[in-house]
This record gives C-alpha cells, sequence and structure tokens, in this order.
C-alpha cells in the first residue's frame, strides 16, 4: 500500500500504526479469499471424483455389458485425473498365471497386442505403477506426447483382470 504527500513531514507515527493496521487487515482479508478458493476448488474435485464413482458404481450395478462398462471407466477416469488420453484393457480371464495375459477388451488409445515393461510390473505385482517422466526411465513412452503415465490394476478374485491406463503430457 503506497500513500504520498507533497507536504514533507505530513505523516506522523499515528499515520503509519493507522495504515500499517490497515494492511494487515488487508492481507488477512486476501489470505481468505485464497483460502476459500482453494476450498472451493478442493470441494468441488472431491465431489466431481465422487460423482464419478458413484455413475461408476450404478452402471455396474445396472447392466452387464463389458465394452460399455470400460467405456464408462475410460472416460471418467479421463475426466476426474485430467489425463490427456489413456485407455481401459481387460484380459482374458482364462490366463495361467505365469504367463502374460492377453487383451480380450479394451477402450481408448489403441494398445499393442503385448504389454509394455510398466503394464507387466502393473501386473505382476498387482499394484499402481507411475512413470512421472518417460525421458528419465528406460522404457519409450506409448507414444507422441505422452511424459508421465499411471498404471493401475483392476483385481477380480485376487488377480489381476484388466489395467486402466492414463497418460500426461506434463510429468506426474
Amino acid at each position: 500500500v503506497w500513500f504520498g504527500s507533497t507536504k514533507a513531514g505530513f505523516f506522523d507515527n499515528a499515520d503509519v500504526q493507522l495504515i500499517s493496521t490497515a494492511a494487515g487487515q488487508l492481507a488477512g482479508a486476501v489470505e481468505q479469499v485464497f483460502l476459500r478458493t482453494q476450498t472451493d476448488e478442493g470441494l468441488r474435485t472431491r465431489l466431481d471424483r465422487l460423482v464419478s464413482v458413484a455413475r461408476i458404481s450404478r452402471e455396474l450395478n445396472n447392466t452387464l455389458d463389458i465394452k460399455h462398462l470400460i467405456q464408462l471407466v475410460h472416460n471418467e477416469a479421463l475426466h476426474t485425473t485430467g489425463a490427456g488420453c489413456g485407455s481401459v484393457i481387460f484380459f482374458d480371464l482364462s490366463y495361467s498365471a505365469d504367463l502374460t495375459p492377453v487383451v480380450q477388451h479394451w477402450h481408448g488409445d489403441l494398445h499393442e497386442p503385448s504389454l509394455s515393461e510398466a503394464e507387466v510390473r502393473a501386473v505382476e505385482s498387482a499394484a499402481a505403477v507411475r512413470i512421472d517422466n518417460y525421458f528419465n526411465c528406460d522404457e519409450s513412452p506409448p507414444h507422441a506426447g505422452i511424459l508421465s503415465a499411471l498404471i493401475v490394476p483392476i483385481l477380480y478374485q485376487h488377480r489381476v483382470a484388466g489395467l486402466i491406463i492414463l497418460h500426461g503430457a506434463a510429468e506426474a
């Protein structure tokens, strides 16, 4: 906050104290607005995710069409995470635990018949694999314009039945 006068010695200590107090109150008000904005954005994000989960849950209870469910999960995953692209793949569940699974259904990005190294790690560990930056690892990005990835296994009866694969153009 700037105040000026054309007269020398115009401001005294009481003016300094008054303006300092006002500036402190203004800073507090600005901080409150900032925190409310963050809280509103956080709540909107959480609500958006909750709505997505509810939508998927409702569809799981109302349809047996696996292709429709895969498409819905793909769309909701992209929407809620802000990922640029990705795919949802389901495996032929008759695969043996000691063999690499075969993709039976997919939706989203075109997927190679074989799994990438990161996808194999997700299947073998039954845990999510995150690639923060493809340029800092030994694996090549799945296609141009991709810098990061998240690969999350879909578990069914204690085995990996598929993968949700999300790609980002920015570093994670």
